[in-house]
């Protein structure tokens, strides 16, 4: 099954790229416009969106596992599972922050820590979405306490979304890049015999 997604990744990673585009375009707005109230419609359409999101890139997540593994030959890890609870989580509970915030995180950070065993991803990419993610994760107490304070919840949610929609977005692009080059192993001329 994981090759499916090694095998697609250059696809996946363009199709998550392109949802977090959309999620970045509606939270730079709706945080600028201090559009921050929700009713029924716009609810139900960000929690989809954000699900869609979060699986296009538990996908991506899976074929970067399954090219690591095989690199250091090792098993893939649940950074899939993760993603799916924190898809899930975003779907029904979109302003429960901590909960599929941290999921997601978890599995994008071990992720691209585990990416070193491949050439999809650079160094200086690893260290900005592990910052990005840090920022991120700097968010969770944040909407806890103003989940408990009852203050507008919908800023935290806002700038959450566009830290993680920049950094996802960059991560995919490179990864979507890497993934259509060639590897070293094929590209070189084949031995004189």
């Amino acid at each position: 099954m994981s090759l499916f997604f090694s095998r697609h990744l250059r696809l996946l990673s363009a199709s998550a790229a392109a949802v977090w585009l959309i999620i970045l375009g509606v939270s730079v707005f709706s945080f600028a416009t201090s559009t921050l109230a929700f009713d029924d419609v716009a609810y139900y359409s960000a929690s989809a969106v954000l699900g869609a999101a979060i699986l296009c890139t538990t996908a991506v997540l899976l074929g970067v596992q399954a090219r690591a593994s095989i690199a250091a030959d090792e098993r893939v890890r649940g950074a899939g599972l993760l993603g799916i609870a924190a898809a899930l989580l975003a779907v029904v509970f979109v302003f429960a922050i901590p909960g599929w915030a941290t999921l997601f995180i978890w599995a994008v950070a071990a992720t691209v820590i585990r990416s070193r065993d491949t050439s999809l991803t650079s160094p200086r990419m690893r260290v900005v979405v592990l910052a990005g993610l840090g920022v991120c994760a700097l968010s969770i107490p944040v909407t806890a306490f103003l989940a408990v304070t009852g203050d507008v919840l919908g800023a935290a949610l806002w700038g959450t979304l566009v830290v993680l929609s920049l950094v996802l977005l960059a991560w995919h692009v490179e990864v979507a890049m890497r993934a259509a080059a060639p590897s070293p192993s094929t590209s070189q001329p084949p031995a004189p015999v």
